[in-house]
């Protein structure tokens, strides 16, 4: 038994040894199969351009309205139900997240047209340092795809070559100038690139890469690389995170994108206060009549019953009146408001406009009136960006128009 043992374990060892021999015979192909996906790793890494990531948070202003102490000299939209006593992050993430304003940060900045130059054998973009300013005119030029040539210096001139894809014939054509001096336009069907000098030294022996992408193109993968969290469910500070190759164009964009927000912000808060002004103006007029309607009765009530003292036969009648006549004069009110209410909505003219909650006492009402608003204010940044045919359009304006 015990030999049989050791003939097992020798044949194992000797198994094991004859493998590893068989295959130190290809140790070449070993070493050049490392060494090939060495180069191949370094190749990609060289290759391959770094991602950064620019970052900044910005605390949401809660609108608390007016407090009692000030009540009487200050206008709270709040209790008009224009404004929400709590912050919506869900609402202020989706306007932060809208091509709409991702569109307008592209066309202050001009994002659409991108610079790189080569180093080694990576793309390096260059953002404000390129001694070149590059615009298609016009900007939105349909028909016209993306558009890439090089540019470089040639003594004292400039060659430029590259290809745009003429979207009408569904090729691409090729761009082949020399120019003396700048500024110069290339001439495209039905449009232009107008190039310019920036003042920046230029490098006469670098290409530089020039790109136009489609302005929808630019908006999509902008806001593909953007994101909007806030810091937890019960905070109010939003971070906001753009994924890019270059940190300063990075940090430009949140910055520009934050202030584009603030000033849609205001934008809408005046559209507000003028809806408001529009509403109240309406109702003070209607009121002014209703007084001076009372004033005249009052005077003909005078004269026909020979009161000298009004003062106490009024006093005398509010007493007589009572709880049953306060509260119809409450219902009245109510219903002159609903009516007035009630003509706004019918308004065409008012279609998609913020509806004024002032003065209603029935808090469902107030809520749903309250609900619609700010359903309308975040449907509209989003609506504007989006076609007639578009399935989320529909789906909003749907949305709307049940609430309504």
């Amino acid at each position: 038994m015990e030999t049989n043992k050791n003939w097992k374990d020798t044949s194992a060892s000797t198994s094991v040894t004859d493998i590893i021999f068989d295959y130190l015979r290809y140790w070449k192909w070993f070493i050049l199969s490392v060494a090939v996906f060495l180069i191949i790793g370094v190749t990609i890494i060289l290759v391959t351009q770094k991602q950064y990531k620019s970052s900044l948070s910005i605390l949401l202003n809660e609108d608390k309205g007016t407090s009692k102490g000030n009540a009487a000299a200050e206008f709270d939209l709040e209790a008009l139900g224009l404004l929400s006593t709590t912050n919506n992050i869900e609402n202020e993430v989706a306007i932060l997240s809208s091509p709409d304003l991702m569109r307008s940060v592209v066309d202050t900045l001009n994002l659409q047209t991108v610079y790189y130059i080569t180093q080694r054998l990576r793309k390096v973009e260059l953002y404000n340092q390129t001694p070149f300013h590059v615009t298609l005119e016009p900007v939105d030029k349909k028909g016209i795809g993306n558009i890439q040539f090089y540019l470089q210096k040639n003594g004292t001139g400039y060659e430029i070559s590259g290809t745009y894809e003429d979207l009408f014939a569904s090729e691409e054509k090729k761009i082949n100038e020399k120019y003396e001096s700048l500024p110069n336009e290339i001439k495209l069907d039905d449009a232009a690139i107008k190039i310019e000098l920036t003042g920046k030294n230029v490098i006469g022996h670098e290409k530089y890469y020039v790109q136009i992408n489609d302005i929808y193109s630019t908006v999509s993968a902008l806001n593909g690389a953007l994101s909007v969290s806030p810091t937890s469910k019960t905070s109010s500070v939003l971070n906001i995170g753009l994924i890019g190759n270059n940190t300063a164009k990075g940090a430009a964009i949140l910055r520009e994108l934050v202030k584009q927000y603030n000033e849609m912000n205001v934008n809408i808060k005046n559209e507000i206060a003028y809806n408001t002004a529009i509403f109240i103006n309406d109702r003070l007029k209607e009121i002014s009549v209703e007084l001076g309607d009372a004033e005249e009765n009052v005077v003909d009530f005078k004269q026909k019953n020979q009161i000298t003292d009004l003062s106490t036969e009024a006093q005398l009648f509010v007493q007589q009146t009572g709880e049953n006549e306060q509260k119809l004069l409450e219902v009245e009110t109510q219903l002159n408001v609903i009516s007035l209410i009630e003509r706004f909505v019918q308004n065409p003219a008012n279609k998609f406009s913020v509806i004024p909650n002032i003065g209603i006492a029935d808090l469902g009402l107030a809520q749903i009136i309250n609900d619609y608003n700010n359903k309308l204010l975040v449907s509209e940044v989003q609506l504007k960006g989006l076609g007639e045919e578009n399935p989320t359009r529909i789906r909003l304006t749907d949305d709307i128009n049940n609430i309504a």
